[in-house]
């Protein structure tokens, strides 16, 4: 920073005396102009008083006045006006106003009072603050004296008999003056060299307090164009999520009427069988609708929070292809397309999250089938060779010959709470979530969806992802067959809801299970080590009264319980099934749980538990 105030100091300094130059060489020409004149006058009445008595007439002096004031203002007036800062300008300026200085001491015969034209002149050389020019005009005039003082003494001294060292004393009191001059000259220019750094300092101060406000200025600009841009996203945002609410209230809803409508029709004791039985289909129908509403909200929430995981276990892409297609083939039927699987001839076992790849491809799946009217849709599996020998890429093609989607809603398709246009949600439904969520799942599983589509011609959606190949040893272990549904043993039900107790006792007791219910954690407890105990599973509901499953279990296993606890709860966020692990639980189950997982879970730790009650 010094550095820079100096450097700008010596800019300013060095500027302000080049104005200064000019200025003053500027004033001379006018000066000599003066002196001329002057000259002309002097020669005119003055001349001839001094060196020819009282007899008037044209004097020769009035002529080498006239000619020689004219040579010698001549070159100083050209470059004073031409040149005025120039160094050479200043020098031909001192020369030329001594030599005047010395043309008047002439014309008036050496009179003592024209001898201080000589301080006069050097007083105006001295504006120009340079020592130098000071120096030139003593030269000029010491010399002028020296030879005039040799060879005409009476046109300097005024008389015709004088001492040949005179200019000496002449040159002194000249010497006297510039080193007086000089004195001054230079406190003048400490002066303006410390206005020069002051005024520097003021710049850069200055400067910086600019660039600090252009910086400042900039960066409120961009935070304001952020808010505005925030602002903007926010209501966009909104918007969305306001729409959002208002499709899942739709979504909600429908399916709920229909649930509670039949429910009622029911009740109804006309009802046949016929009925009764389609009743039944369209509440689960619309149970499952619901449910898949209810599981899409819960996946958002989980990806918003960055909670959202995938496991890594062997399993079948050929056999989670088989399985959705088999889910999804009714729906297509229903609708008179036709619904194909095209697969490769070898597909390897491989270790990803196979409920995830399953979501993905129910979503795509679903989503052709409810946007094609007519014609196929194509499922087509590809195995890829990735850059590890160990690893293969996975590839889903999902091709269907429905709506299209234009370009320009292409990429929207994938934003949260969104769908190519409002009008899409109530033509065809859906919470605008499953892309959203299939991207997600992908990216997470460490691959991609992505789209193309013509409007009018249908789309291809392709998910791909990257996964390991899977050991003989774990394709062996993960090769489960589904379990049967005869159960043997008893069971202790923890469950605060008198309907679920009456559901899950039903299913278990219809599997061959004996079941013994309890409503809170602290009944589950005292149950498990009481004389009539002998329990061989215990299912405990995570969220009841009193003591909790998680305490509930906790204490199981510091009181010695050794056998089997199932968790049962509501909960399916990331962190969850976990969270039972850690409290002592075997294995876990989410609501709402179906009759099949129940019996599967039940049959697998009661047929072969690998712990024993205590």
């Amino acid at each position: 920073m010094n550095a820079e105030i100096g450097r700008r100091a010596q800019a300013i300094f060095e500027a302000e005396q080049r104005r200064l130059h000019a200025r003053v060489s500027l004033v001379f020409p006018w000066l000599m102009g003066a002196q001329w004149l002057a000259g002309i006058a002097a020669a005119v009445w003055i001349s001839p008083l001094t060196w020819i008595g009282r007899d008037h007439h044209v004097h020769e002096h009035v002529w080498a006045a006239i000619v020689l004031g004219g040579l010698i203002s001549a070159a100083p007036m050209f470059f004073a006006w031409r040149r005025p800062a120039e160094v050479m300008t200043r020098h031909i300026i001192a020369i030329g106003q001594m030599l005047h200085s010395a043309m008047l001491i002439h014309l008036t015969g050496g009179r003592i009072e024209t001898h201080f034209h000589v301080f006069g002149s050097l007083a105006f050389l001295a504006l120009y603050r340079d020592w130098r020019v000071l120096i030139t005009a003593t030269v000029v005039v010491t010399l002028d004296h020296a030879i005039r003082g040799m060879f005409a003494p009476e046109s300097v001294f005024g008389t015709p008999l004088a001492s040949r060292w005179r200019w000496v004393e002449h040159a002194g009191w000249v010497v006297f003056e510039d080193v007086v001059i000089i004195t001054a000259g230079v406190q003048g220019l400490r002066e303006m060299r410390s206005l020069a750094a002051r005024q520097a300092a003021l710049e850069v101060s200055h400067a910086e307090v600019e660039a600090e406000v252009r910086a400042r200025t900039q960066e409120l600009s961009r935070t304001a164009d952020a808010l505005r841009a925030s602002e903007a996203k926010a209501r966009t945002a909104d918007h969305a999520k306001s729409l959002f609410l208002a499709n899942m209230s739709h979504e909600i809803r429908t399916p709920m009427t229909a649930i509670i409508g039949y429910a009622d029709l029911l009740e109804d004791a006309n009802q046949s069988e016929t009925e009764r039985a389609e009743c039944v289909r369209i509440i689960r129908r619309n149970g499952e609708h619901l449910l898949s509403i209810i599981n899409d909200i819960l996946d958002v929430s989980r990806i918003e929070a960055g909670r959202l995981t995938v496991e890594s276990v062997p399993c079948s892409p050929e056999q989670i292809a088989r399985d959705v297609i088999t889910l999804m083939a009714r729906r297509a039927a229903e609708k008179g397309v036709d619904l194909r699987l095209e697969l490769p001839e070898a597909v390897p076992w491989i270790r990803t999250d196979p409920v995830r790849v399953r979501q993905v491809l129910v979503n795509l799946v679903g989503n052709a089938i409810k946007f094609t009217t007519s014609g196929h849709i194509i499922v087509r599996l590809d195995v890829h060779e990735t850059a590890l020998s160990s690893a293969r890429r996975i590839c889903f093609d999902i091709e269907d010959t429905g709506i299209g989607i234009s370009g320009e809603h292409l990429e929207r398709l994938f934003h949260a709470f969104s769908q190519a246009d409002a009008s899409t949600t109530r033509r065809f439904g859906g919470s605008g979530l499953g892309l959203s969520i299939s991207r997600s799942l992908a990216r997470l599983m460490g691959g991609d969806v992505s789209a193309v589509s013509q409007l009018g011609r249908g789309s291809t959606f392709t998910f791909w992802f990257d996964s390991p190949i899977a050991s003989p040893q774990d394709t062996a272990i993960h090769a489960v067959q589904p379990a049967g549904e005869r159960l043997r043993g008893r069971i202790l039900l923890a469950e605060d809801g008198p309907d679920n107790q009456r559901l899950f006792k039903f299913h278990l007791e219809r599997a061959g299970a004996d079941v013994h219910i309890v409503g809170d954690g602290r009944q589950a407890v005292e149950a498990a080590f009481s004389s009539a105990g002998g329990f061989d599973l215990v299912l405990m509901d995570m969220q009841m009264p009193l003591l909790d499953g998680y305490s509930a279990a906790a204490e199981l296993r510091r009181r010695g319980w050794r056998g089997p606890v199932v968790a049962l709860t509501a909960n399916a966020m990331s962190g969850d099934r976990q969270r039972c692990l850690d409290a002592g639980c075997d294995d876990y189950l989410a609501k709402p749980i179906t009759r099949d997982s129940l019996l599967a879970v039940c049959a697998r730790w009661m047929n072969g538990a690998t712990r024993k009650a205590a």
